[in-house]
């Protein structure tokens, strides 16, 4: 038997999709990355609900508010005689 030497093809990597290679080009955001856009992108605006929303949340909480069991129910009441 004669050794025969093996011969290595080069691996060739099969080509990148789009949507792939659209995640793979994305700029990576953190402090971390050293971003510079970290702590505007991070930053968000903190909203209070306003005095009328409190309240409403307030009566649904005490269960003042009517609730339904199914989307017939709701209609049937709002399409009811009042």
């Amino acid at each position: 038997m004669k050794n025969r030497i093996k011969r290595r093809r080069p691996y060739v990597r099969p080509p990148r999709s789009a949507e792939e290679q659209a995640w793979l080009d994305i700029v990576p955001v953190g402090r971390e990355f050293g971003s510079k856009d970290y702590e505007r992108l991070s930053r968000f605006e903190v909203k209070v609900p306003s005095k009328s929303s409190r309240k409403a949340l307030a009566e649904i909480a005490a269960g003042k508010v009517k609730s339904f069991h199914s989307v017939e129910d709701l209609m049937a009441d709002l399409n009811g005689d009042d």
